[in-house]
C-alpha cells in the first residue's frame, strides 16, 4: 500500500487545482481581472499538492517508526524495515510533485496570459 490515504488527497486537490488552472486561463483571455485573481487561487491549489504529498511521506515515516519501535521487532531487522518503510513513504512526495506539476503549469500560464492581455488593453 503505497502512500495510502495520502495518495487520495493528493489525486483530488490534485483535480481541484488542475481545473481552477484551466478555468483561470479561459479567463484570463476573455477577462484579464478575473483570470489573474484565480490564476493566484490556483497557485495556491497547485502549492498544496506537493505539499499534502510530503504530509503523507511525513505520516508514513511515522508509522514506520511506530512499528519498528518496542520489543516485538528483531533488532537485526530494524534498519531494514525502516529503510523498506521510508523508500515505500517518500512515494507520497513523489506523486504530489507529479501530480502537482500540471495544476502549477495551468496556473502560472493563466497569469501569463491575464498579464499580457491586460496589458494589450487600451487604456480607458
Amino acid at each position: 500500500m503505497e502512500c495510502g490515504w495520502a495518495a487520495w488527497i493528493v489525486l483530488l486537490l490534485a483535480i481541484v487545482a488542475a481545473a481552477a488552472g484551466v478555468v483561470a486561463i479561459g479567463l484570463a483571455i476573455l477577462k484579464p481581472k478575473w483570470g489573474l485573481a484565480i490564476g493566484l487561487v490556483a497557485v495556491g491549489l497547485a502549492v498544496l499538492v506537493p505539499a499534502a504529498g510530503v504530509l503523507g511521506t511525513l505520516q508514513g515515516r511515522s508509522v514506520v517508526d511506530g512499528a519498528i519501535s518496542g520489543h516485538s521487532v528483531d533488532p537485526s531487522m530494524r534498519e531494514k524495515l525502516r529503510t523498506v518503510g521510508y523508500a515505500e513513504a517518500a512515494t507520497c512526495t513523489s506523486l504530489g510533485l507529479t501530480f502537482g506539476a500540471l495544476p502549477g503549469l495551468l496556473s502560472v500560464a493563466a497569469i501569463g496570459v491575464a498579464a499580457v492581455r491586460r496589458k494589450a488593453r487600451p487604456a480607458g
